[in-house]
């Protein structure tokens, strides 16, 4: 037989169904959906960890304790014969936090 140009009866041209799966029936805010399911943070173990910890074996020793104060208050006094304010009161505010740090929590052992 001839050929047709588009012959609607050709193979090619016959439509393929597929039957389509049976996708459970979505809900539009579904709550079990995972984006929805809140991610709870877990509890800290230990408490967070301070700026200067007095009770840390470190500064055990007074001598270290009062070094430490010592050399943030004797930089500041650095800073400020050369010409930093800025940077004066930057490390005089930290010896004397340091120093109201280990002044508050002595131990008054002597050790």
């Amino acid at each position: 037989p001839p050929m047709k140009l588009l012959d609607p009866d050709h193979p090619f041209f016959r439509p393929v169904w597929v039957e389509p799966r049976k996708a459970p029936p979505m809900k539009l805010l579904d709550p079990d959906h995972p984006f929805f399911r809140p991610v709870w943070v877990e509890p800290r173990k230990a408490p967070p960890m301070k700026l200067l910890d007095p009770d840390h074996p470190f500064f055990r020793p007074v001598w270290v304790r009062v070094a430490v104060v010592g050399l943030a208050l004797l930089w500041a006094v650095v800073e400020l014969v050369f010409g930093s304010p800025g940077w004066a009161m930057l490390f005089a505010a930290a010896g004397l936090y340091a120093l109201w740090v280990f002044v508050s929590h002595s131990r008054g052992d002597g050790a």
